[in-house]
């Protein structure tokens, strides 16, 4: 009797594994279930699709882990392996794919039903997968933690728990669907208990520098560092660009103001810094499409290649709420008796601005142009230009996920309002991300140009300041090369410290005009003339259109 209970559990244990584990391998042909239009074949002892994929297992199958083998044909221009699991049907289902091209990632995301889709994980690869050469995969699936594996690794590529699993909580494994031609083997299918990764600890494989190669990488970076140099001078206007790398110390590192802004305290352990740029991934909302709560945009390589860009600083981009950048300016004798004005074209969102540790001037925004003033702070020899920003410009708005109103077809929140980005940037980007410029001039110089072109002539308002001590005459010159001959537009005089906008027009031209077809455009040069001496020039490039609203159209 106990041998015959013993042998019926051996018959029984056996049946439950062979119902509850699946291996297919396809040197014997499997009847199939496909989905597509595309082909799904069995040749050679592989499974090959393209534009189509096949399905296994069970709709009811919950938790489980699953792997299998793929390549690519020789002949294929890149790696494009597709896969899937919980497919409950084609609307509902993961979708995981390894790629290697012109993108190098392993890419997850959940397809669902009436808008339902979601963007989980993209995890860049550090190796470029090649035609060819086989990978293995594996996957672990339960409850709301999915676990990816590659060949062998012990530590997964990708670990998240899909906080929505319940829109494809069951479902078949599937092979296939991209649309180069792949061959699939060694497919298993083991179901999981319910708490097969309680107590699992949430760690994925990383190739990020360690500490000790980061501050290798940084001593590199800032021993490659040197200082913005101007020789010349002599010409009525000198502008010179700051773009480029500037030194980059994060408030987290260095709180001191009184270090950090005075030309006396060393910088040699302070990192690099490309301006312009933002300091954190740029995530634009516009585009809609996220991984998560991270707004992704529409290429996946953007978005990769945002967040590579940011986690190869030597720095902890995700814990700098705030930093200093330095700058180190060599000018030139005379520069004292010379107009020097600091142009940011935008910095985000707050920033405290100091000329060789005096205090230079403050600006709060994030798409306009502010300009600072450096009448004697500059001086001739080494000048040392340090900008403090502060990433947060408004922080603990009430309810600032909330929906408020909705912008043609995206949901405005209290955040997108309030905040200086509004909206066209999550993640609160931060950092000198527009140009940087040092303008030099004469004290009797233009400041400002503004154009209204029409068909046959333009209006201009051109805005001069006199900064010199005395009254002085001038006169504006404005040349366009095969258009204009550059005649003299009138004159004026200026009390000492005015600024003026001084209004001008010419007609009778016959300029090529702009239109999106032939974007036709002119270089309008400006001069300023005082005592027989040209004391600044500048040029605008601009075209000559006109757009108007006329009975609901709009005409160019």
């Amino acid at each position: 009797m106990i041998n015959s209970v013993r042998i019926l559990a051996v018959l029984l244990l056996t049946a439950s594994s062979a119902f509850c584990q699946q291996r297919i391998t396809f040197s014997k042909k499997v009847t199939l279930e496909t989905i597509g239009k595309g082909s799904v074949i069995q040749q050679d002892g592989i499974l090959q699709t393209q534009n189509a994929y096949a399905t296994f297992g069970d709709s009811s199958l919950k938790n489980y882990r699953f792997s299998f083998r793929a390549s690519m044909p020789d002949t294929a221009s890149e790696v494009q392996i597709w896969a899937g699991f919980r497919a409950y049907n084609r609307n509902d289902r993961y979708i995981l794919a390894l790629r290697g091209g012109r993108q190098n990632n392993l890419y997850l995301s959940r397809l669902g039903y009436m808008g339902t889709d979601q963007f989980l994980a993209l995890r860049t690869l550090d190796f470029h997968p090649v035609p060819g050469k086989w990978y293995a995969l594996r996957v672990e699936v339960c409850g709301a933690r999915i676990r990816v594996f590659l060949n062998d690794e012990s530590l997964p590529r990708i670990d998240v728990t899909d906080s929505n699993s319940n829109l494809a909580p069951s479902g078949k494994v599937t092979l296939g669907g991209g649309w180069i031609s792949t061959r699939y083997d060694d497919l298993s299918i083991t179901p999981l208990p319910d708490n097969a990764l309680e107590g699992v600890p949430s760690k994925e494989y990383t190739t990020s520098a360690t500490v000790r190669e980061k501050e290798t990488l940084r001593k590199q970076q800032r021993d490659a560092w040197h200082p913005i140099a101007v020789t010349d001078i002599s010409r009525p206007r000198t502008e010179v660009s700051l773009n480029g790398n500037w030194l980059f110390m994060p408030v987290y590192q260095l709180a001191d103001e009184s270090k950090a802004i005075s030309p006396q305290e060393s910088d040699e352990q302070w990192h690099t810094m490309n301006v312009p740029d933002f300091w954190n991934p740029i995530r634009i909302w516009l585009h809609g499409e996220t991984f998560g709560r991270h707004p992704k945009g529409a290429s996946d390589a953007y978005f990769q290649r945002e967040t590579a860009r940011c986690e190869g600083y030597t720095f902890d981009y995700k814990k700098t709420n705030a930093a200093w950048y330095r700058q180190w300016i060599n000018l030139p004798a005379g520069i004292e008796q010379k107009e020097t004005l600091l142009r940011f074209d935008a910095v985000s969102k707050v920033s405290e601005v100091y000329i060789n540790g005096k205090p230079a001037g403050k600006h709060t925004g994030m798409f306009g142009q502010f300009v600072i003033n450096g009448k004697g702070l500059f001086k001739a020899g080494k000048n040392l230009v340090t900008v403090k920003v502060i990433r947060d410009y408004v922080t603990g708005i009430k309810d600032a996920g909330k929906v408020v109103d909705v912008a043609v077809s995206v949901e405005v929140t209290n955040k997108m309002l309030k905040d200086l980005a509004h909206g066209f940037y999550n993640d609160d980007p931060a950092g000198i991300w527009q140009p940087v410029s040092l303008l030099i001039t004469e004290p009797l110089a233009i400041t400002d140009v503004f154009i209204q072109p029409g068909l046959t002539g333009a209006r201009f308002d051109v805005t001069v300041k006199n900064n010199t001590d005395k009254e002085q005459p001038l006169a504006i010159n404005m040349d366009i090369p095969g258009l204009y001959n550059g005649k003299r537009l009138a004159s004026a005089v200026m009390k000492a410290g005015e600024e003026k906008t001084l209004h001008y027009e010419i007609d009778h031209l016959q300029p090529l005009l702009w239109s999106p077809q032939t974007p036709n455009l002119y270089n309008f040069t400006f001069s300023l003339e005082s005592n027989g001496r040209i004391t600044d020039s500048t040029t605008i490039t601009s075209g000559f259109r006109t757009f108007a609203s006329k009975d609901g159209f709009l005409y160019l």
